[in-house]
């Protein structure tokens, strides 16, 4: 597979609110996890924060080595990730997506790369779980193809319905079992988009 772009989100993702004190935190064992995916990727801050503020916030984790480029400011209803991609030199299809909203953290401007969203709610995601769905999804045409290729082996639900809130359970089991479902969401009568979807 191709040197691969991975966009990161920071505000409930790489810092999230701790489901029993309800204070923010580093996500456990984050410093670890990019260490080992910036072996393969070139990883991007995605952020609605302001650059500053998502700066500052790398280097109180420590992470900022890591990271190739910081995108602040960018909107709430989906981020623009094929924009970033053509920008940056790569195919929207050997891009990922990490983060934890559905409707922030998936492309607002192609369904041609998949978002990974963490469900941090009631306990953090163990960072091995993104490691084994990053290492499930890649394949050599790009993580889009690895995403198909995984959702049909899983039964091929192929879409979520309707537009509406991101219901996992209507999404097919993939990878290591029923906290791990992936699927095409019908995120807008006019925008699906391929989400896999990780709980604690």
């Amino acid at each position: 597979m191709a040197h691969s772009l991975l966009f990161v989100d920071l505000a409930g993702t790489l810092v999230l609110r701790d489901p029993q004190s309800r204070q923010w935190v580093a996500w456990t064992g984050v410093a670890g996890l990019l260490h080992g995916l910036a072996q393969g990727h070139d990883l991007h801050l995605t952020t609605g924060d302001d650059d500053a503020s998502a700066r500052a916030a790398l280097e109180e984790l420590e992470v900022t080595e890591y990271f190739t480029g910081v995108h602040a400011g960018l909107p709430g209803g989906g981020k623009p990730f094929g924009q970033l991609a053509r920008v940056l030199g790569a195919a929207p299809e050997q891009c990922l997506a990490i983060g934890d909203n559905p409707v922030s953290d998936t492309a607002g401007d192609t369904e041609r790369v998949v978002s990974v969203i963490l469900r941090h709610e009631t306990a953090q995601v163990p960072v091995q779980r993104v490691r084994e769905v990053v290492g499930g999804l890649q394949h050599v045409e790009g993580y889009l193809t690895g995403f198909a290729a995984t959702l049909e082996r899983a039964g091929g639900v192929a879409t979520t319905g309707e537009p509406g809130p991101l219901d996992p359970s209507v999404l097919s089991v993939c990878l290591s079992g029923s906290d791990c479902r992936l699927g095409w969401w019908q995120k807008s009568t006019r925008a699906r988009r391929p989400v896999v979807v990780v709980a604690a």
